[in-house]
């Protein structure tokens, strides 16, 4: 159906990353796994589907998307490349205002809320991998 019938297409959310780290991909995963999900990813639930050792790890998510996740750690040069993928669907807002914008705007989530929802998530991600870049490389903040 279409939304003139009240029924919505799921809103898509589709984040890709790369961070250098100039460490080893074995450190860079030690590292990784130190950190908290919750602190890192807040809103999801995520729930190893691969661990891939210091390849990476793959993860379905729950929570405000519904999906999967990914960090794959690439050797190169000098040190690490770390992607960091998500792919899934936004389930719901986030913020306790849900019922009262799903009542005002049916068609939500929206894609508005996907950005929104991208932006925070890069921010998480961002200050979580070059917080752990820094201790790698030597540097605290």
């Amino acid at each position: 159906m279409d939304s003139s019938h009240g029924v919505h297409p799921p809103t898509v959310i589709d984040i890709v990353d790369e961070t250098f780290v100039r460490a080893d991909p074995r450190r860079v995963r030690d590292l990784l796994d130190r950190m908290s999900s919750a602190v890192v990813w807040p809103g999801l639930t995520p729930e190893v589907t691969l661990d891939r050792g210091t390849l990476g790890v793959h993860w379905h998510i729950d929570g405000e998307v519904v999906g999967r996740m990914e960090i794959w750690l690439e050797e190169v040069k000098e040190g690490t490349l770390v992607h960091h993928f998500v792919q899934g669907r936004l389930t719901r807002a986030p913020s306790p205002w849900t019922t009262v914008i799903a009542r005002a705007w049916p068609n939500w989530p929206s894609e508005r809320a996907a950005t929104a929802y991208e932006r925070r998530h890069a921010r998480s991600w961002k200050s979580a991998i070059h917080t752990l870049k820094d201790h790698a490389e030597g540097r605290e903040r």
